[in-house]
């Protein structure tokens, strides 16, 4: 009976644990098959032809009866909206060189789409045509259409053509590893897409005329003319001919009409759209800086220092001696640059930094203000305001940058509340760094100044990242050329 009732349990435990076991492997299986998948989805190659030895090879093409002169897409409408994902039909202007009728023709490619932002995407592709009518020149279209993003730049690489002769009534699909002899290898085709065009709006200061817009028409037919009427109708601007991304600027806050057509015969296409000019609050111009000095004294380090009596909260002020500078961000309405040098000539000035836009004050120095010695007096009501001004101990990574967007160089400047090693280092928008700035120790409090270069690199937006004591602040800079 002992025997009897165990016997069972255990043959039950043993085949859970094999059916444990087999599970584990069959997820495992399945994971590698899913990476696997996704890693040659990532790198579309074309079709691998084997010979009976198992060596690989591509199509010897031998002959250019037929060539490519031109391809674009059409759909129901010959214009789309910017960014939009559309299914539209992909057509060939063919070349003949014989002018015979072709029962087929047939090619295989990469489909590379590069978008607005530089991202490229690429996917293998292949259509074919059954009756390629007779003469020199025709115009083909594939019943099978193809999704791409409106805007983006199109273009087929590692292009096979394939087509039948005049004895050969092969119809569609032809194989990709028999379309040899009748086949060519040609450039990179590439492909014109609907028309649109690209609109990027800046925004006007407190609803003044400072606003803009940059117009980048794209597919269709160039040249193009464009037209830009306000809310209520009126023209604000024409342009034709163009050939490039046209700017409108001096625009005040409004809502805009944008009318976009190409030079497509016979008739031409016309995309419309509209954009948005808002309106922010900019920057303003702090005064110039009202200074003055506290002597070295001899008995002690031999430095001087600056005080500003009239800065305004928020804003930068910076200081020049020589090649020496240093910047400081008003928390107050007094703020004291420390140990410069007696008899170094200074400058300095005022910033004010504001939704991306930056306002530089006119310059105090030695040769348009006369610089005094702070009064006791005067000491004693700075060193009361800043003690009923000043904020409690810092407790965050501060840190600003200017000018920004910027078009070459942009300063960084920061503060860390606690000394220790600080890295600060830019980044790409992929996340890929493109500079360290900084990798070292700075004092907590201490307001440092670092020059990010950016004219060895491409437009676009960047990031910045400032580590330090385990926290890290991330901050944006629009490189713009």
């Amino acid at each position: 009976m002992s025997s009897t009732s165990h016997t069972p349990i255990a043959t039950v435990g043993t085949i859970a644990g094999s059916c444990r076991t087999n599970l584990f492997s069959f997820l495992t299986l399945l994971l590698t098959v899913l990476l696997t998948s996704s890693a040659f989805a990532q790198t579309p190659s074309l079709p691998v032809c084997k010979k009976n030895n198992g060596a690989t090879y591509l199509p010897h093409c031998t002959s250019n009866d037929l060539s490519v002169t031109g391809a674009f897409l059409t759909a129901d409408q010959c214009y789309c909206s910017d960014g939009d994902n559309i299914s539209a039909t992909l057509n060939f202007k063919l070349f003949n060189k014989t002018g015979s009728f072709r029962t087929s023709f047939a090619f295989f490619a990469i489909l590379e789409s590069t978008d607005s932002e530089g991202n490229v995407s690429k996917q293998y592709i292949t259509r074919c045509k059954s009756g390629v009518p007779g003469g020199s020149e025709s115009i083909i279209s594939f019943d099978d259409p193809i999704s791409v993003e409106c805007g983006a730049s199109l273009k087929l690489t590692n292009v096979y053509l394939a087509w039948t002769d005049a004895s050969d009534r092969r119809v569609c699909d032809l194989a990709f590893c028999d379309i040899a002899p009748k086949c060519g290898k040609p450039l990179d085709i590439t492909i014109t897409s609907l028309l649109t065009a690209d609109v990027e709006a800046t925004a006007s200061c407190d609803n003044s005329p400072t606003g803009s817009l940059a117009i980048t028409p794209s597919g269709g037919t160039s040249p193009y003319d464009i037209l830009v009427k306000d809310s209520n109708g009126g023209t604000v601007a024409t342009y034709t001919n163009v050939t490039g991304t046209q700017t409108i600027e001096d625009l005040a806050a409004d809502d805009y009409s944008i009318s976009v057509t190409d030079a497509a015969t016979p008739e031409n296409c016309t995309y419309n759209t509209t954009k948005s000019v808002s309106s922010i609050a900019c920057c303003v111009a702090p005064d110039k800086p009202a200074i003055c000095q506290t002597p070295a004294d001899l008995c002690g380090d031999g430095k001087i220092s600056l005080t500003i009596s009239n800065a305004v909260v928020g804003d930068w002020y910076i200081v020049f001696q020589g090649t020496t500078k240093d910047s400081i961000q008003a928390e107050s309405s007094t703020i004291t640059f420390n140990g410069l040098t007696p008899g170094g000539k200074i400058r300095v000035y005022g910033v004010d930094v504001k939704n991306g836009t930056r306002c530089k004050g006119p310059e105090a120095n030695c040769d348009n203000t006369t610089i005094g010695t702070c009064s006791a007096d005067f000491s004693a009501r700075s060193s009361s305001s800043a003690q009923t001004l000043a904020p409690t101990k810092q407790r965050n990574i501060r840190t600003e940058v200017y000018p920004n967007p910027t078009g070459r160089d942009a300063t960084i400047n920061f503060s860390v509340p606690k000394s220790g090693h600080v890295l600060v280092r830019v980044y790409n928008a992929l996340g890929e760094p493109v500079a360290t700035l900084l990798d070292g120790e700075v004092k907590g409090g201490e307001n440092r100044a670092l020059v990010f270069r950016g004219d060895k690199l491409p437009s676009g937006t960047y990031y910045y990242k400032v580590t330090a004591n385990g926290k890290t602040k991330t901050n944006r800079i629009s490189l713009s050329k």
